[in-house]
């Protein structure tokens, strides 16, 4: 097993999951936090995404996350702040031996921890933040 930062790969797969999946965490947290007004969130999500664009080695790989935190509601608005623990994990197998030994699957994993604060309308119509399904 191999870890994203011993093969420099941790700082190139975090930017791509802002760039990629991050609007989509964001918007599940607020659809959560809507459905509660105020209280604990706590929630997860894990699913199959691209990373091709990181490296080929990556292609699609899983990526999921445990979410937990709180909101509360001040007026029309949810303050929200919640932690999520990001997981990686994927299975490299190089069957040409460009870089390992060729037919050995090779795991590799990494995780990493961001802290979200969002101000959010209650009302998703007159808000930024849609449902992960309208993204």
């Amino acid at each position: 097993m191999v870890t994203l930062p011993q093969i420099g790969h941790l700082r190139p797969i975090i930017d791509h999951v802002e760039d990629t999946i991050y609007k989509r965490v964001r918007a599940q947290i607020v659809n959560q936090a809507r459905k509660m007004a105020s209280g604990s969130i706590i929630d997860y999500f894990v699913n199959s995404y691209s990373f091709y664009g990181v490296s080929w080695a990556h292609g699609d790989s899983t990526l999921g996350g445990d979410i937990y935190g709180g909101v509360t509601r001040q007026g029309q608005f949810l303050i929200i702040s919640v932690t999520v623990e990001y997981k990686f994990s994927d299975i490299f197998e190089d069957i040409f031996g460009f870089d390992a030994e060729p037919g050995i699957p090779y795991p590799i994993t990494g995780w990493w921890k961001s802290r979200i604060e969002i101000i959010a309308n209650k009302d998703e119509s007159a808000s930024r933040y849609k449902r992960p399904e309208d993204l």
